[in-house]
């Protein structure tokens, strides 16, 4: 299990580090998605020997966290295998490989369950949301940093390599769409799902997340309504994505590393 963490964690730093390097020693396309395809099955099966428990599912944090981690891979191998897609694999992949060791060397005090299918069900779309606005944020970083260059002219050769700036603002707000879709449907899913969607254990989660939620729509509706532009959303961007971290990853350091009482 932990050799299987490790090994993806190498290869996930392997990836990045020939996608930084790809302007001087370029490696074929079809090694950087074998070598990633590799260290995305490591990283299953290994994760997938620490989450799944006799008793039921280990939720805890950096299991969550690696879960999370091993969504953005998938997501980055997805976005290499097309074609003129921004690498955000030089970014995003370190975060994967620290995330897949996590998941299996630190553990706090969370009480195995089992889990009803509706609720598994929230679970694997509320990541899946966290991973897309993840991925939302990073390719929003990457289209600031390539309007201040253009702005001030520093044509590096990495905004050189990137498509027009308002290529990338449509792809960034198709993201976003994306990200929203899903954070809904974990919200309806969820409320579903749950016993008390506003009970006293879950009601923090449910405010942060309506809070964002709120804020990500406000952000369609400036962009669509008053033209607000890309680089014109990213602090609203980074508020929400702020907010819904308090939400899923707060209360989980809390519980499970200060409180000891892993929910």
């Amino acid at each position: 299990m932990f050799e299987l963490s490790v090994l993806a964690a190498i290869l996930y730093l392997l990836v990045s580090l020939l996608f930084w390097l790809r302007e001087r020693f370029p490696a074929p396309p079809w090694l950087l998605h074998l070598l990633l395809a590799a260290a995305v099955v490591s990283h299953t099966l290994g994760l997938q020997q620490a989450v799944w428990q006799s008793g039921g599912l280990d939720l805890g944090l950096f299991k969550v966290l690696s879960v999370l981690g091993l969504i953005l891979a998938v997501l980055v191998l997805f976005n290499q295998l097309q074609r003129g897609a921004v690498n955000l694999g030089a970014w995003l992949l370190p975060v994967c490989a620290a995330t897949a060791v996590l998941g299996v060397a630190v553990s706090g005090q969370y009480e195995i369950r089992s889990l009803s299918f509706s609720l598994t069900v929230h679970v694997l779309f509320a990541l899946l949301a966290y991973a897309m606005f993840t991925v939302t944020l990073v390719y929003a970083l990457v289209v600031k940093a390539q309007e201040r260059a253009l702005k001030h002219h520093h044509l590096s050769t990495l905004v050189k390599r990137l498509p027009p700036l308002q290529s990338m603002e449509r792809t960034q707000f198709k993201l976003a769409w994306v990200a929203f879709i899903l954070l809904t449907l974990a919200m309806i899913i969820g409320y579903v799902a749950l016993e008390s969607f506003l009970g006293q254990q879950v009601a923090h989660k449910t405010l942060l997340t309506a809070l964002a939620w709120g804020l990500f729509a406000g952000l369609f509706i400036g962009h669509h309504v008053w033209g607000w532009r890309a680089v014109m959303t990213l602090r609203g961007l980074l508020a929400g994505y702020f907010l819904l971290s308090l939400g899923f990853i707060g209360p989980k350091v809390v519980l499970e590393f200060i409180l000891g009482n892993g929910v």
